[in-house]
């Protein structure tokens, strides 16, 4: 049957904990020069989608920019867009917020090596795990998303899109690397959602180039 909907995921621009080096959830970090062109190239691109589709952005402040500088650059800057911490990154406890080198690359690498590297996490009050993650990203999925119909863009985060993705592929494994503005793909079909694009980054390419993101 046809696809009644369609959902983007999209990871935020580059942002000013990127260029540091920072990890985790850094609620309040602005996008970058850089992650402020990466957005508006992706509204330029996107426009017709952007205008038609229902937007939603986490939380967090990378994610809002990103949306509102691609509907600027789309001419679209009066189109709403709604906001939901349940979609936001991932909280890295007593790590949260350092920069990934040294001590704290070494630690994140010993959890890593575990037999269950979903359920790995750093120490801290509050701190999650990838599959954390994943549950409540796929409860908003389930839940907020699936009753929709038409086009849904979510401007959100690399772990929150690598736990979805995994989640839909049946894969539980930390696997793909997403670039910033790329997106994954979804379509709801009659066995519920299935990943039909991964990284496409279709918005930084020139004419003629073959979109090697879809499945």
């Amino acid at each position: 049957c046809c696809t009644m909907l369609r959902v983007w995921l999209v990871r935020h621009g580059e942002s000013v904990a990127n260029t540091l080096r920072l990890i985790g959830r850094t609620e309040d970090t602005p996008l970058s020069e850089l992650g402020q062109r990466q957005a508006a190239a992706f509204g330029a691109h996107h426009k017709e989608s952007l205008a038609e589709a229902k937007l939603i952005t986490s939380s967090a402040r990378r994610t809002k920019e990103t949306c509102s500088f691609a509907l600027e650059a789309a001419g679209l800057s009066d189109v709403p867009y709604e906001s939901f911490e349940q979609i936001t990154e991932i909280f890295r406890g007593d790590y949260d917020g350092a920069e990934l080198s040294g001590e704290i690359r070494e630690a994140l690498g010993e959890l890593w090596k575990g037999d269950d590297v979903m359920a790995a996490k750093a120490p801290g009050e509050g701190s999650e795990s990838y599959r954390d993650v994943q549950l409540r990203c796929v409860d908003f999925m389930e839940k907020q998303i699936k009753p929709m119909e038409g086009h849904v863009i979510l401007f959100v985060h690399q772990v929150v899109i690598q736990t979805l993705v995994m989640h839909y592929l049946g894969i539980d494994a930390v696997f793909l690397e997403t670039n910033n503005t790329s997106f994954c793909e979804l379509e709801l079909r009659e066995k519920g959602f299935v990943v039909t694009k991964v990284n496409n980054t279709q918005h930084f390419w020139k004419p003629g180039f073959i979109n090697t993101a879809s499945l």
